[in-house]
């Protein structure tokens, strides 16, 4: 057969074994599931959902593109709004003294950044990346503990259930609001605790504990 005809069988045996023990079909259906399975998602589902503006505003010397009110002043007409479960975000970036970009968007896992060329400001609140940037919508949440073990109590009556306003102190938050409760039997125990959490998310466990969010002025008395 000679060398040459020896090496083009031994080239085929090689591509069959490798095609019967799927390798080329393996890379084919990762390359098809790399390239079309996209999933946008990126939102955190134990998030509570608010709103965020969504739009862009370029300038290049005198010519413009997007909407002119994404701009600062910034004016809410016309601005799309869009669900978000995580931060909203407002980015500023300029290219030049005459071309510069701001971008108001959902972004969950936003990060506070700063350089010589722009920022991104993140904030937690309905709507809260409209204006400047500098005023980011700030809830009240209110803040206390109650206790009861035994038939004793510790704390703030008023913060448990049902829940009572009066004489209850709140805080600005930069954030979500939220209310945990958890109850041990054993112990005799229950405990009711409502507080500012920026990073919280709805949780619970046989109704026993729980973790409930939310966004808004304090949204977290009777939730």
């Amino acid at each position: 057969m000679g060398v040459q005809g020896s090496g083009r069988l031994f080239l085929k045996l090689l591509c069959l074994v490798f095609v019967v023990h799927g390798g080329f079909v393996w890379g084919h259906e990762n390359y098809q599931s790399y390239s079309y399975n996209y999933n946008y998602n990126y939102g955190n589902d134990g998030e509570p959902e608010q709103n965020c503006y969504s739009c862009t505003f370029h300038v290049r010397g005198e010519h413009s593109a997007g909407l002119e009110n994404c701009g600062e002043p910034f004016n809410p007409d016309g601005i799309p709004i869009v669900p978000c479960k995580g931060s909203c975000a407002e980015i500023y970036h300029e290219s030049s003294a005459s071309e510069y970009t701001r971008t108001r968007i959902c972004l969950p896992y936003c990060k506070d950044v700063e350089d010589d060329y722009g920022y991104t400001r993140c904030c937690r609140g309905d709507l809260c990346n409209g204006g400047d940037g500098e005023n980011e919508q700030v809830n009240s949440c209110y803040s206390c503990t109650f206790v009861m073990q035994s038939g004793k109590p510790t704390g703030l009556a008023n913060c448990g259930e049902p829940f009572e306003s009066e004489g209850i102190p709140q805080v600005q938050c930069e954030g979500s609001c939220g209310m945990i409760y958890y109850k041990e039997t054993t112990l005799e125990l229950e405990h009711w605790s409502r507080l500012c959490l920026p990073y919280c998310k709805d949780w619970e466990h046989e109704g026993l504990v729980y973790t409930k969010c939310c966004n808004g002025h304090l949204c977290n008395g009777n939730m």
